[in-house]
């Protein structure tokens, strides 16, 4: 696949998966990198030092995540073996990890670029929340206190989120106000999305125009003014 079509293919990642809380920002990370790479049987076959570099973790939270994981039944972890001749024994090979959630229905399209952006773990969880309220389009417009709730962040951590967003340029972030020039709820636009049902298929995927604004002028000023396309 090369760099331009992997930019804009997307892979179905299950909402559960993004909007449970009881899962640290490392796990629903990992959880996102093993579901964006598992085969037509739902197994994902990687080496620890091969996910920390996935999932840009250490290989000590890939441990910790993958218990969580485990324990939240998202996967299953299956041990396979190998024999050593130095060793003369059989030893641990490539774990088998297998992804028990159906992405049939009720998932999100997430561009491969997000997995390829250096984010932190709150950020990259933040991206997953807005491309789960965007859906099949190119704009969302949840409260940072929507956000918040959502991920299970706080409102210091959402906003150095969206920022970081902003500066990878994945996502830009229009500030609204309304007609009494009271600030209202932020504007998110994906910058880069593939078709709609087009998946994981490099060749079918497609760069999408810059979004239509309508309304007032301020926006139109704000976008034209923005980091797109720099």
């Amino acid at each position: 696949m090369s760099k331009s079509c992997r930019f804009h293919a997307t892979i179905r990642i299950p909402n559960q998966l993004i909007m449970d809380q009881c899962l640290s920002f490392s796990a629903r990370r990992l959880g996102a990198v093993l579901y964006s790479r598992r085969n037509r049987l739902g197994c994902c076959r990687k080496s620890l030092a091969t996910l920390a570099v996935l999932s840009k973790l250490s290989v000590t939270t890939v441990r910790k995540a993958i218990d969580e994981l485990t324990s939240a039944g998202y996967i299953a972890h299956i041990n396979t073996y190998r024999y050593n001749e130095q060793l003369g024994r059989m030893v641990y090979a490539v774990g088998v990890y297998q992804c028990l959630l159906s992405v049939s229905k009720d998932y999100s399209l997430v561009p491969w670029a997000l997995f390829d952006a250096p984010l932190q773990g709150s950020a990259f969880v933040a991206a997953l929340y807005l491309y789960q309220q965007t859906g099949n389009s190119s704009r969302c417009f949840p409260s940072l206190n929507a956000i918040c709730q959502g991920i299970g962040a706080s409102m210091a951590t959402v906003c150095r989120a969206v920022k970081a967003l902003g500066v990878v340029r994945l996502i830009l972030a229009l500030h609204c106000r309304k007609t009494n020039r009271a600030y209202s709820s932020n504007s998110y636009f994906i910058l880069f999305r593939s078709a709609p049902g087009d998946v994981s298929d490099a060749s079918k995927s497609v760069q999408q125009p810059m979004p239509q604004l309508s309304g007032s002028a301020l926006f139109a000023s704000r976008l034209k003014h923005s980091t797109w396309g720099r």
